[in-house]
């Protein structure tokens, strides 16, 4: 009921002001009809503009429009037609009662008649005594009968300067403000949409706002120049100053320069802006795009967010009803349609993911997750609104909207003031730490949870693999020795986004690959890449067998490549594997065979060092087809003081047995 009476008064306002100016407008040509033109055309133009206001990015609805300003517009018509009765009444009374209160004519002319004696000769009424006194005793001439016709309409006599310079000057000034503020605020209600942002209500509002206020700001401007011309004018017949006929002139000057400002500053730029949003797809952003993957369960946002995109994303999640994790990649866009997409992510709650970066706008989509995932990298950066011609004072009302929105979400208060403090043309990104200390974010992701994201709807190959070359030497060295073997792990990465595969699932199945491929090249690395693996085996069981002798075994019986040690090892650690894993391919060649019988006679050496070291029944641990979780320890000591044996021979004859070792 409340909704309904506030539209009734924004509808009936509209119409009192269009009808008004309408009628000043039209005066001039009519009369006896302009109670019904201006009430008609009143009636036309709301339609057309409440039409194109619930378009809301469709087609225009001038039905409902009709409906909704038809009734306030009888209600002018109404008051309109009864006022212009009573005034046609008044009008028919009125010469009566002049005649009532007035000498009736025959009777002064007769008594004009009487007093007035005989005329003279031409010569003697033309001077003399005589005809001074004759004049004396004439009545005053009277003044024809009838109306003066002043300018009673203020629009017109404000416009032609007819009225005082002070009335002019600052009543005009403060009634005109007040006219244009009525009328924005009904523009707002006319334009305004249950469904929220939309470029184009957002474009004619605008447009029909600043039209308003211009058209206010030259009628009080053209007719207060002139007013304080004719208050010049009537002060020097009086041989008086004209100092505030001059004072208010400059002051207009002053003023129509403010206002010029302000169209080429502010007006212009969002104009622009509004206009590419709405009919040229908002070109300053990217196109963005939708993808469901994981057999439906989840989807993944990427690009610009811009108009579209909300009623897109509905679409889809109608469609596929089992998605529960959204993925968000998008360097942000328009806040309207951010807010629209966070609470239809709130309403369903769903989980949201970023993989790689979510920044802007975006980070407002990402505080409607019921679940909120980041990687341990963060990936996501915090900024001010910014609007083409709008200025900090302009965009107050978004600052507040968007920290509330995020406050709703359980972000801590001065983490979102910290970010929102930032200019839009910078960004903050926190760590993981703040993230997860101020609520953005509740869950910190390995790359193992949700499927992998954060490249674009259709990546190609290359473009998957470019996060990982800079960590991962060994892809340049495969590329460039091993095309083929290179092409396998193009598809593995390809098959497994295609797929919905999670990157903790691609990575496993990228470590077989380069396992088999390193089982391989490694026989074949020259002497000291042997080695220098052998020293890092020893260092990698020693790190493994302090924290989890149960991973050391795997590691140390299974081999790396089919056991994930990542986190376990020291970055240090992990960085070597990775640069001799690169030398290994690099420096991989033909090698001649080594005889059995030396093999045989170098390993037999390091077997009697260890049952000097363990004994014979602790070694035997190496034969046993399984090996009990209490003996891990032992197998990776062990496993650690063989590696140590071998090392401590001559360099020939180490890289000799871990050669014949590696070729087994």
């Amino acid at each position: 009921m409340a909704i309904a009476f506030g539209q009734f008064i924004g509808a009936f306002l509209l119409a009192v002001i269009l009808t008004t100016i309408i009628s000043a407008l039209i005066r001039r040509f009519t009369t006896t009809s302009r109670v019904f033109i201006a009430n008609g055309l009143s009636l036309t133009i709301a339609t057309l503009l409440g039409g194109l206001g619930m378009a809301d990015g469709g087609d225009p609805d001038f039905f409902n429009s009709f409906g909704t300003y038809v009734l306030p517009q009888l209600a002018v018509f109404a008051i309109d037609f009864l006022r212009s009765r009573g005034a046609a009444a008044r009008g028919r009374t009125k010469p009566k009662s002049m005649a009532l209160n007035r000498a009736d004519p025959p009777m002064r002319g007769a008594a004009r008649d009487i007093a007035a004696p005989a005329a003279p000769s031409s010569a003697a009424a033309a001077s003399g005594p005589e005809a001074d006194r004759q004049a004396r005793l004439l009545p005053p001439p009277i003044e024809p009968a009838g109306p003066t016709n002043p300018r009673k309409n203020f629009i017109v006599r404000q416009w032609r300067g007819e009225l005082s310079l002070g009335w002019s000057f600052w009543g005009i000034a403060v009634l005109g403000n007040i006219v244009a503020l009525i009328t924005i605020l009904v523009l707002n209600l006319i334009f305004s949409t249950d469904t929220g942002y939309d470029p184009a209500p957002l474009f004619w509002l605008n447009v029909l706002t600043w039209l308003v206020v211009t058209l206010i700001a030259v009628w009080q401007v053209v007719g207060t120049w002139r007013s304080a011309t004719h208050h010049a004018e009537r002060r020097a017949a009086l041989s008086l100053g004209a100092f505030w006929s001059r004072a208010a002139k400059v002051s207009l000057g002053l003023g129509v320069l403010r206002f010029l400002s302000d169209l080429v500053n502010g007006a212009a730029p969002q104009l622009a802006e509004l206009y590419d949003m709405a009919w040229r797809g908002d070109p300053r952003l990217p196109a963005y795009s939708l993808r469901v993957m994981r057999d439906g369960t989840e989807i993944e946002i990427t690009g610009g967010i811009k108009f579209g995109l909300a009623a897109d994303f509905e679409r889809v999640i109608k469609a596929s009803p089992r998605i529960k994790v959204v993925h968000l990649h998008s360097f942000g866009g328009r806040l309207g349609e951010a807010e629209k997409l966070r609470q239809n992510i709130e309403a369903r709650g769903l989980i949201t993911y970023v993989s790689a970066r979510c920044e802007s706008a975006c980070t407002l989509i990402f505080a409607g997750g019921r679940e909120r995932w980041a990687p341990r990298s963060g990936g996501l950066g915090y900024h001010g609104p910014a609007f083409p011609g709008m200025t900090a004072a302009d965009l107050a009302p978004s600052v507040l909207a968007w920290k509330a929105a995020y406050v709703e979400a359980g972000l801590s208060t001065s983490f979102v003031d910290r970010g929102l403090a930032v200019p839009s043309d910078k960004m903050w990104r926190p760590t993981i730490q703040e993230l997860v200390a101020a609520n953005a974010v509740t869950h910190q992701a390995t790359g193992s949870e949700f499927a992998i994201s954060g490249y674009g709807a259709n990546p190609t190959p290359d473009q998957l693999l470019s996060p990982y070359r800079k960590g991962w030497p060994a892809l340049a060295a495969i590329q460039a020795r091993l095309p083929d073997d290179y092409e396998r792990i193009r598809r593995v990465f390809a098959d497994g986004f295609t797929a919905g595969a999670t990157e903790g699932q691609i990575i496993a199945d990228y470590r077989a690959v380069l396992a088999r491929l390193l089982a391989v090249h490694r026989s074949k690395a020259d002497d000291q890449v042997l080695i220098d693996q052998a020293n890092l085996l020893i260092d990698q069981y020693r790190a493994l067998g302090r924290s989890d002798p149960t991973l050391c075994y795997q590691y140390a019986a299974f081999g790396g490549g089919k056991v994930n040690t990542a986190g376990a090892l020291s970055d240090e650690l992990t960085q070597r594997d990775l640069m001799l894993q690169e030398r290994m391919i690099m420096t991989s060649g033909p090698h001649p065979p080594i005889p059995e019988a030396v093999s045989d006679v170098l390993l037999s050496k390091v077997r009697q060092s260890l049952i000097r070291r363990y004994g014979a029944d602790r070694i035997a641990i190496f034969a046993a087809e399984t090996v009990a979780p209490a003996q891990h320890a032992d197998y990776c000591a062990i496993s650690t003081a063989f590696y140590q044996e071998i090392v401590a021979m001559p360099p020939a004859m180490a890289s000799t047995l871990l050669r014949a070792l590696e070729a087994q």
